[in-house]
């Protein structure tokens, strides 16, 4: 049996940096929302600064280090989903319970067809513009 197990740390501060040159080589947080600021995914450059994930450390850096960039941005439901042990695919693991919201069953329809529903897409344009209200109840983050 092999098992692979993937560090994804940096990954959602890595996708903000390559979608905008501007934050290339640049130490970058992603947190949930400005009021809630734990930081979720840090880049390279920004744990260099001492940067931790799901802490405050961001205080200090941002006394020290004006130049971090801090992203309000939830990447899960554009990387990941959540689906369970009955099939039903919710966004993630904060909105597990199929009955709060699904996008469909994978044992009634392929996951592909869901993962690109436009209902899901629908979802995700509203978590980028912050209309939906369930990911900032539900969020632990």
């Amino acid at each position: 049996m092999t098992i692979l197990h993937v560090d994804l740390n940096s990954y959602f501060a890595t996708v903000e940096q390559q979608q905008n040159p501007f934050l290339r080589g640049k130490p970058v947080g992603i947190v949930k929302d400005i009021g809630r600021m734990c930081i979720i995914a840090a880049s390279k450059e920004a744990k260099r600064l001492g940067i931790k994930l799901n802490t405050g450390s961001f205080t200090k850096a941002l006394v020290n280090e004006p130049a971090l960039s801090l992203i309000t941005n939830c990447m899960w439901p554009w990387s990941s989903t959540y689906i369970t042990v009955d099939g039903w695919v919710t966004p993630c693991c904060n909105i597990y319970d199929p009955r709060t919201l699904n996008f469909g069953n994978i044992f009634e329809k392929d996951f592909a067809a869901i993962w690109g529903s436009e209902e899901f897409k629908e979802f995700r344009c509203q978590i980028k513009k912050g209309e939906t209200k369930i990911c900032y109840t539900a969020c632990i983050i």
